[in-house]
């Protein structure tokens, strides 16, 4: 199904959910899952430390993934939440509390931010990716906007797509995928397209 939006894709997601759920397609018992969605900041937006303040530090929800090596010791695929910013600087936190260290705002084309939050999916649901990476074995690509279906859902919380692939229960790129915006359609091939008006 294609949607202009992302909030009515989400809307016309969850009553497809719900009428499969209903028919026995999909069990009735949710997973949570780490979900990262794009903020899709610019550069300089990136690069202000103000920016950061809109992200109150106590919920942890605002990640920084570093998509490049970085002056400071950040490497590729590290994580940060953003503990703290004001108008000058913006202090970050790595994933396992260890390390925190300023943000540096000067190479905002090394890094995105993301907003985390939880995912609910179950064996049998259709998930997109939205952002490439590795599986959990680190060799098999996953590339971005690739659409599969979930097999199940292991003791770890990692995802078993339907081909036997793992991925790690902490990729956090990924969303249902039912239901794609009408840009991230396009380059698609399907024998039919339903869209959401």
């Amino acid at each position: 199904m294609i949607s202009p939006t992302h909030a009515e894709g989400q809307a016309v997601t969850q009553e497809i959910r719900s009428q499969l759920k209903k028919q026995g397609q999909l069990p009735q018992e949710d997973q949570t899952i780490l979900q990262l969605r794009s903020l899709n900041l610019s550069e300089a937006e990136k690069r202000q430390a103000v920016t950061y303040m809109q992200c109150d530090g106590q919920d942890s929800s605002w990640v920084v993934q570093f998509h490049q090596n970085c002056k400071g010791g950040f490497k590729r695929g590290e994580r940060y939440t953003v503990a703290e910013a004001n108008s000058r600087s913006v202090w970050i936190q790595s994933m396992d509390g260890t390390r925190r260290t300023s943000l540096p705002l000067q190479d905002a084309e090394r890094f995105e931010v993301y907003r985390q939050s939880e995912l609910s999916i179950t064996a049998g649901d259709k998930i997109r990716f939205s952002l490439g990476g590795k599986a959990k074995n680190g060799k098999t690509r996953i590339s971005n906007g690739r659409l599969d279906e979930v097999a199940a859902i292991d003791g770890r919380g990692d995802i078993i797509l339907k081909n036997g692939t793992t991925i790690d229960s902490n990729y956090g790129h990924l969303d249902l995928g039912y239901v794609v915006t009408s840009h991230a359609s396009q380059g698609k091939d399907r024998q039919v397209a339903i869209c959401s008006m």
